[in-house]
């Protein structure tokens, strides 16, 4: 005899319990920053030592006006990156003073490039010189451009001033920007950090000829300052902590009742679903034991309550040994340590009121 299940709640058990025993889901955690700055860094100086790339040879009129006109680019991305780098750290109260360095030694040009043979006179002489305790660099920036061209019909007034469909070309520009960072430490001599951000654009545009149609994208140069400007910020929010998604898996099946507490966490009635793991501590299976106390301990870590996940984590370890159980512990336990940081970051950057 079949049985008809009536409740809606039951219905929707079956729906989402047909296959897999777990089910994934997404918190959002804050992850420590990519670079921790020493306490007493508290003054910065932002200097550009990227090198000016070499012209080469033009192999035609496009490359020609591409190469002049990528050569503007490279300076004013340059300028917007650090301006962007600029006014991210002007937001960080733990600095007390935020310069951008024009002028730089021409040997200083040469870091660059390599990291290896770095003169750390020059760059102790630099911060005493303008009284800064490190130096964020930009130390590579450079444009690329990929240029492709077709056959195209466009619409052209004639000398009538009446819109025709003419013989033309469409120009499609590929923009590649890559702009790399460095921290200079000189108390410990050391380079604190080091990144390289890449990005890139298409541009298109039409004309009767190649260089009209190249003549007429009028986009790029402002879409490179503004992503030139974006990764400036970006790198200077390589010293907060990060909001950043990850995946949590909870159990679903092995009882009915897990079944039924997965359809109401779909539903958004964690109190109901939390109701039934409970429950289940008494369940005579221990497995079901192990799952219910795991699950509750997915529960603590979404609320931010590590301490109690973990604790729950181990419960369930304790009430079955497997893999996945102790896989949730060593990540618990990480996330514990990684929480302790980036509370000690946040009391130092006095950014505790955005996260």
């Amino acid at each position: 005899m079949k049985k008809i299940f009536k409740n809606p709640i039951m219905l929707l058990f079956l729906a989402f319990t047909a296959c897999s025993t777990t089910k994934e889901y997404t918190l959002m955690t804050l992850e420590p920053a990519s670079v921790d700055l020493e306490s007493n860094i508290k003054r910065i100086g932002i200097i550009n030592e990227s090198i000016v790339q070499e012209q080469k040879a033009y192999k035609n009129r496009i490359e020609q006006i591409l190469s002049e006109k990528d050569a503007q680019l490279d300076k004013e991305g340059k300028k917007a990156a650090i301006a962007g780098l600029f006014d991210e750290l002007l937001k960080d109260k733990r600095f007390d003073t935020i310069k951008i360095i024009a002028k730089i030694p021409a040997k200083l040009k040469s870091m660059g490039e390599s990291s290896e043979g770095i003169s750390w006179t020059k760059v102790e002489a630099l911060c005493k010189e303008h009284n800064v305790d490190a130096i964020f660099s930009l130390s590579h920036y450079d444009t690329e451009t990929q240029v492709s061209l077709r056959k195209k019909k466009i619409i052209q007034a004639n000398m009538l001033r009446v819109k025709e469909k003419v013989r033309g070309n469409e120009i499609t520009l590929e923009t590649l920007i890559e702009n790399g960072w460095r921290i200079y430490n000189p108390q410990n001599k050391q380079v604190i950090d080091e990144v390289v951000f890449t990005e890139a654009f298409k541009s298109t545009a039409q004309g009767v000829n190649p260089v009209q149609a190249l003549i007429a994208i009028e986009d790029r140069a402002k879409e490179v300052t503004v992503q030139s400007k974006n990764k400036g910020e970006a790198y200077g929010m390589r010293l907060l902590p990060s909001k950043t998604g990850v995946v949590r898996k909870y159990f679903i099946k092995g009882a009915v009742e897990l079944g039924l507490a997965h359809s109401y966490v779909e539903a958004g009635e964690w109190e109901s679903a939390v109701k039934i793991w409970e429950s289940l501590y008494s369940n005579e299976d221990l497995k079901v034991q192990s799952r219910a106390a795991y699950n509750l301990a997915f529960y603590e870590e979404l609320k931010g309550n590590l301490g109690g996940a973990l604790h729950l984590a181990k419960k369930a370890q304790r009430k079955q040994e497997t893999k996945a159980n102790q896989q949730y512990i060593n990540v618990l336990k990480e996330r514990i340590e990684e929480n302790e940081i980036v509370k000690q970051q946040l009391a130092r950057t006095y950014f505790q009121e955005a996260y």
